[in-house]
């Protein structure tokens, strides 16, 4: 019925057995670029969160690549991309080809094309979205240097997406809950010990006051805002500190800043109890304005004003970028 054989169907079982036994949303993503790409042969494959709250939140490829690079362009494209229109008109996430949905000579003289699939060399893109609502967009893109998925190769991802999308969905949920369990933010008498610890890891002046100010859940735009900087300049810092801080996203910058605050507060005061927290991170994250970003572009700024003394006037530039 659906093109496939026993072998497919027995290679298909396999991958789903190898994704039920991921621990964590990284892993899991790690796990299905590679799996993927074997099942459907591409030259690279992709997996992207985008999420509203807060922009960008997590990607990895199978290639040498900058996934977080790539994440950032395919956010300031998506709103051209045919399959995530298609996605976001039907509310299906299925698997869906660009080549199902334009002309071949439409998609090479196209901005999406030319701007950013080019580089990449992917005449063609298969996608499923793994889970997808008003505040999320997750996805898997398998790129392919030539024109054309058969219908066989969609059955073969449609008969992995259910499976995947509920592994995600479970495994975010036990980290997110994790992180409000072990993450506090920081007290003003805390916060100078953790940037000292930050800075003896690497991180310059800079990057260790936007990874403190992550810590206690603020967005890009309230770092810039706190550091009289552009986002821009933020986005710079927080590459840095994800890559000196051996991480690739900022529930795990959070989780090791806070860390190293633990360690740091317990060599200086080993007999002294800890600072107390005044917030925890979730409730930190959702107590400040956030400017919400879809993968359709629609912009809403979120005015939760409470305990920050900031302003919440709407940005009329593009919606924030943010991982």
């Amino acid at each position: 019925m659906d093109g496939l054989g026993l072998s497919d169907y027995a290679r298909i079982l396999t991958t789903i057995g190898r994704i039920a036994k991921s621990e964590t949303p990284e892993a899991l993503a790690d796990r299905i670029v590679r799996d993927a790409a074997e099942l459907i042969p591409t030259h690279a494959c992709g997996w992207i969160e985008i999420h509203a709250e807060t922009g960008f939140s997590y990607g990895t490829m199978n290639v040498p690549v900058d996934p977080v690079a790539v994440a950032r362009e395919m956010a300031d494209v998506i709103h051209a991309h045919p399959v995530f229109k298609a996605f976001q008109r039907t509310g299906d996430g299925r698997a869906r080809a660009i080549s199902d949905l334009v002309a071949r000579r439409d998609y090479r003289a196209s901005a999406l094309y030319c701007r950013f699939l080019k580089k990449y060399r992917s005449e063609d893109q298969l996608i499923i979205a793994a889970d997808f609502d008003a505040n999320r967009l997750v996805v898997l893109t398998l790129n392919r240097d030539s024109w054309g998925f058969s219908e066989r190769e969609k059955a073969i991802l449609n008969a992995l997406r259910d499976p995947l999308f509920h592994t995600h969905r479970r495994l975010r949920q036990l980290a997110e809950a994790a992180l409000a369990h072990d993450g506090v933010a920081l007290t003003q008498q805390a916060r100078p010990v953790l940037i000292e610890a930050l800075a003896a890891k690497g991180l310059n002046r800079r990057e260790a006051e936007t990874a403190a100010l992550m810590a206690e859940g603020a967005s890009n735009r309230e770092i810039a805002a706190a550091l009289t900087v552009c986002e821009g300049t933020v986005r710079k810092h927080v590459d840095r500190v994800f890559y000196k801080l051996g991480v690739r996203n900022r529930a795990a910058a959070t989780r090791a800043a806070l860390g190293l605050l633990q360690r740091a507060e317990s060599a200086r005061h080993p007999s002294q109890p800890q600072p107390q927290p005044i917030a925890r991170l979730d409730q930190g994250r959702h107590a400040r304005p956030a400017e919400a970003v879809s993968f359709a572009r629609s912009r809403r700024t979120s005015a939760r004003t409470q305990g920050t003394g900031r302003s919440t006037d709407d940005d009329t530039g593009r919606a924030e970028e943010e991982r």
